[in-house]
């Protein structure tokens, strides 16, 4: 195997992106079933994102995320998420417990989902543009948010040069996986009771090989 394909295989995101596969693709069919409905998709797509987000993100900033990347406030996303409900008049909805993030591994494990979710938000952004429906299309701001600014590859860089992801893989993964749970439904029954995570046939959420 040439050098630059085992350093790639070694790399914590590759090491991420396979610890946490089959939660990766079960949370890209639950957001493609949801998107799907033109009715309702995308607001019950936001609902559903900050189910997850915006205890995370509460969660990172009690963990004092900024002592370990200070450039965290360049990438929080819940104000311009709760900006998005509000012009779409969606509620808030039902917040899940904030989960108590223990190591700095694991802080950027959960950073990992959520910084990477700009991947397939681009995709998602790409096809409400083509829509042009103007209530939407005010409503963007969690999507658009960093666009153009290289904000992934700028965490990457902070994942791999992290001592504490090179001493301790496995509380990354475990915060990786943590945060992808806080996607899937089981976690807001309440709110989904009968949602299916495998999408209608033909419609996906684009999954970058980057990611």
């Amino acid at each position: 195997m040439p050098l630059q394909q085992v350093e790639e295989a070694s790399s914590a995101r590759a090491r991420l992106r396979h610890a946490t596969d089959g939660m990766h693709r079960a949370v890209d069919s639950r957001f493609a079933g949801l998107l799907a409905d033109a009715a309702d998709g995308y607001e019950r797509f936001l609902t559903a994102i900050a189910g997850g987000l915006l205890p995370l993100e509460r969660a990172l900033t009690r963990a004092h995320i900024e002592r370990i990347w200070p450039d965290w406030p360049h990438h929080a996303r819940s104000a311009a998420l709760h900006l998005d409900l509000a012009r779409l008049d969606i509620e808030i909805p039902d917040q899940q417990a904030e989960p108590h993030l223990d190591s700095e591994a694991e802080i950027l494990g959960v950073l990992y989902v959520l910084e990477g979710s700009r991947l397939g938000g681009a995709f998602i952004l790409r096809e409400l543009r083509r829509s042009a429906d103007p209530a939407r299309l005010n409503a963007i701001g969690y999507l658009s948010h960093g666009e153009g600014q290289g904000l992934w590859p700028r965490f990457l860089q902070h994942l791999e040069a992290s001592d504490a992801v090179k001493c301790a893989p496995d509380e990354a993964e475990a915060g990786a996986a943590l945060a992808f749970s806080y996607f899937l439904p089981h976690r807001e029954h309440d709110l989904f009771p009968h949602e299916e995570l495998v999408p209608p046939r033909g419609i996906r959420i684009s999954r970058p090989k980057d990611l």
